[in-house]
């Protein structure tokens, strides 16, 4: 199917008219983040109305226009790992799809064994998808011809996978569960912060391992590797590697010929920026990295609460052997937590948890109240 480019504020606002009226809508996105310093989504993929459409979000930063049949409540999005698309969309746009269908969390939860992609598309429609382009700059303009039916494939099926799967969740009986973790995906938020972090250095894997002395001069190649890659945006690691990084604050090099020996160095990053380096070498030595700050006192192990977390964790784990269900229609962790951290007492306590649900709670109720009261019995033996 040949896909229709959407690149103007025209285009884009015919396009949300038409979505307001379709009945679903199925979409994915596509990020640089391999290719820029802070990722953004570069095209937005929908199939609607039996039309594919390719939003140029590159050009285009104001998807208001979609916005009202994003968040429509009768039109259902249909998605595969909608997890990541609605964190990028939340970020980038202000806004997100709701209510979704994600064909990768339902063939997880219906315990199919291979629930990526193309391995859904290829079971329910025969087709097999192209996945040769997954790690192409998205942010590159204009967009190749090669790589259009990649975009068009990650849309094209998902109606059909879709249908396919509801099919397979109504035989199995879990559509409240898997409900639940559909509503928990579109309540995601990105959580992460643009403003750069002068301590993110003290993160990079592998610090413990260089002498204290030399955390100074790591902290001034950090930095100002950081900022090459803002000002260029391209990711980090494309500018200078971390073992480049560590070789520097070791050899504490005070001249060129000195930079010249060090195994990863781009020459012509060493051609253009070696007095940098050198500067920077410098300034760690006179201004030494202050010791890490002292991390927030931990809050007293709660020997109850992990007792229980343990106890329902081996519970579910018996009846996923015994029924061979998936976990996530069991008891999800999020909700297996928050049971273990409010340990309620009777089963009106345990119908109020969020993410249980009403079938939940019919079927495991009595189990899951024993194993909470057991694990309590026991740490009571103990203390």
């Amino acid at each position: 199917m040949q896909p229709e480019l959407v690149d103007t504020p025209e285009a884009l606002a015919a396009l949300g008219a038409l979505a307001r009226g379709a009945p679903e809508i199925a979409l994915d996105t596509e990020s640089n983040s391999l290719h820029a310093w802070r990722e953004k989504v570069c095209v937005l993929q929908l199939a609607l109305c039996g039309r594919i459409f390719l939003v140029d979000t590159v050009v285009l930063r104001d998807l208001s226009p979609l916005r009202a049949a994003f968040e429509d409540e009768r039109i259902t999005k249909v998605l595969h790992g909608a997890d990541y698309d609605v964190v990028c969309l939340k970020r980038d746009f202000g806004f997100g799809p709701a209510p979704i269908f994600d064909t990768m969390l339902a063939a997880q939860m219906l315990g199919h064994e291979a629930f990526g992609l193309a391995a859904v598309v290829e079971r329910f429609t025969g087709v097999r998808l192209d996945k040769a382009h997954t790690k192409h700059d998205w942010g590159a303009r204009p967009l190749l011809p090669q790589v259009i039916p990649y975009l068009v494939d990650d849309v094209l099926h998902l109606a059909e996978v879709a249908a396919n799967l509801r099919a397979e969740i109504e035989n199995a009986g879990i559509a409240e569960e898997i409900a639940l973790e559909f509503r928990r995906v579109e309540q995601l938020a990105w959580g992460g912060d643009n403003r750069m972090d002068p301590e993110a250095w003290r993160r990079v894997k592998g610090l413990r391992h260089l002498d204290p002395a030399n955390h100074g001069i790591m902290r001034e190649l950090f930095q100002w590797r950081e900022e090459r890659a803002e000002a260029m945006d391209r990711p980090a690691f494309k500018i200078m590697g971390n073992d480049v990084l560590f070789a520097i604050s070791e050899r504490r090099p005070q001249a060129r010929r000195e930079l010249c020996g060090i195994s990863g160095l781009p020459p012509r990053l060493l051609e253009r920026h070696g007095h940098a380096l050198l500067c920077c070498v410098q300034r760690g030595l006179v201004h030494p990295a202050e010791a890490a700050p002292r991390p927030p006192r931990r809050t007293a192990f709660d020997h109850l609460r992990a007792a229980c977390d343990d106890a329902l964790r081996n519970w579910r784990r018996e009846i996923v052997q015994a029924t061979g269900v998936n976990p996530l229609v069991v008891l999800p962790n999020h909700v297996l937590q928050r049971i273990a951290e409010e340990r309620p007492e009777d089963a009106a306590a345990l119908a109020g948890i969020a993410g249980l649900g009403v079938h939940r709670h019919e079927r495991h109720a009595a189990q899951i109240l024993a194993v909470l009261q057991a694990a309590q019995r026991e740490v009571e033996d103990k203390s």
